[in-house]
């Protein structure tokens, strides 16, 4: 079973944001994911390490 979700959907799903504004921060290279700059259709599972900003979600 694989767990991975879409960057953007991962984001939304936190309540931070839509999935339209989440391809524009990670378009913007506002995202990391476990150090690394997110890019858009990026897949993640619950095992990483999602920062916007520089700042973790409480939710993600």
């Amino acid at each position: 079973m694989d767990n991975s979700k879409r960057l953007n959907k991962a984001i939304s799903e936190t309540g931070f944001c839509s999935r339209r504004e989440a391809d524009r921060l990670i378009a913007e290279n506002r995202v990391q994911v476990n150090g690394i700059i997110g890019n858009v259709g990026m897949q993640v599972t619950p095992h990483d390490s999602i920062l916007i900003d520089g700042k973790k979600s409480s939710k993600m």
